[in-house]
């Protein structure tokens, strides 16, 4: 009878947590595992022959993305033939026990155990920028959720932020930049249904570290619009100002999610947006300055805001809630949307 692993048996077997085999299966296409009616994965022979040729292939120097490039067909003939495909034999004298403490991380040459937050902030402490990018990536393998993820990123920000550790900006910018990548790469390849557009503009481009911070908090707002059922389409500094009304033209979203450092400073490209949106898209903005607590009209008439779809978010809450009922009432005029929002929430 042919040998069915479940996730956990199948991590226990080879040495790799449960979260790093499923951030394989997401992220790279490793396995192909078949489901029982309940949901549940179940891996085969083959899959461990899988696993433990691509840990063989990392030894030797490869990178994990070059060996997964071949997609599975490719990969499954490639393990056969280096373990053997005639009995279990080869492959039982060729990998270890589950008893042998090798691991195996999601990311190659990643910290084998389970990295915490303060090894990182003390790497980062040290300067030892290679270290805190192999702890950075093993704590996103590990991860349930970008969203977990993120959340882990933006307590560490706020530590290696504090002027008291004294570490230096450029570290800084180097772990924002590192969970950035990562948090765009988790809404790339994310699995859940798309249902609808939402469009992602950050127009805080700055360097400092309050932007910083910001920007991993834009990150998060968009990995909750993925979860949501969104498709995400991400657009930061690397888009010119003058492109951004026609992507928002183009692209035709259910909703539109704008940060911003400070609004009055940014009332030019909101305008435009204003006058480029479609009637049936709804615009949350977020800002870092008191603008946002003004109430929605007032903040519309200051930057002379035409488009009445416009809302200033207060809070998390404000934007879940918006977000959440545009995606379920999609013919739903947006400015209807509010008026409902805001006779039962103020």
């Amino acid at each position: 009878m042919k040998r069915l692993y479940t996730v956990k048996e199948l991590a226990d077997e080879a040495g790799i947590s449960t979260s790093a085999l499923r951030a394989w299966e997401r992220r790279f296409a490793i396995f192909s595992p078949n489901r029982t009616p309940g949901g549940h994965r179940l891996y085969t022979r083959d899959d461990l022959k899988i696993l433990w040729y691509v840990k063989k292939q990392q030894a030797s120097g490869r990178d994990l993305k070059e060996i997964s490039s071949c997609g599975h067909e490719a990969l499954l003939k490639s393990a056969r033939s280096f373990f053997g495909t005639e009995s279990h034999t080869a492959l039982d004298n060729s990998i270890p026990s589950s008893n042998s403490h090798n691991t195996i991380s999601a990311y190659p040459n990643s910290k084998p155990a389970e990295t915490s937050e303060q090894d990182i902030i003390c790497a980062l402490k040290a300067c030892q920028l290679e270290v805190a990018q192999r702890m950075v990536e093993n704590l996103y393998s590990v991860s349930t959720s970008g969203i977990d993820f993120v959340s882990c990123a933006l307590c560490i920000m706020s530590h290696i932020c504090n002027p008291s550790l004294s570490i230096c900006n450029c570290c800084v910018a180097f772990f924002h930049n590192i969970v950035k990548h990562l948090c765009q790469d988790f809404i790339l390849h994310s699995k859940v249904p798309a249902k609808g557009i939402a469009l992602c503009l950050n127009l805080s481009n700055n360097e400092s570290v309050t932007s910083l911070t910001e920007n991993l908090r834009f990150l998060q707002a968009a990995l909750y619009l993925r979860q949501w059922g969104y498709a995400v389409v991400l657009v930061d500094e690397s888009i010119a100002t003058p492109d951004i009304p026609n992507l928002v033209r183009g692209t035709k979203p259910l909703l539109v999610y704008i940060s911003t450092s400070n609004a009055s400073n940014d009332a030019q490209v909101l305008q435009e947006i204003s006058s480029t949106i479609s009637t049936t898209s709804l615009c949350c903005v977020v800002t870092q300055k008191s603008e946002s607590q003004n109430d929605s009209d007032t903040n519309n008439k200051n930057l002379n805001l035409k488009n009445m779809n416009f809302y200033f978010v207060n809070s998390m809450l404000e934007f879940e809630i918006l977000a959440l009922r545009r995606m379920e009432n999609q013919t739903q005029p947006p400015q209807e949307l509010l008026q409902n929002f805001l006779l039962e929430y103020h």
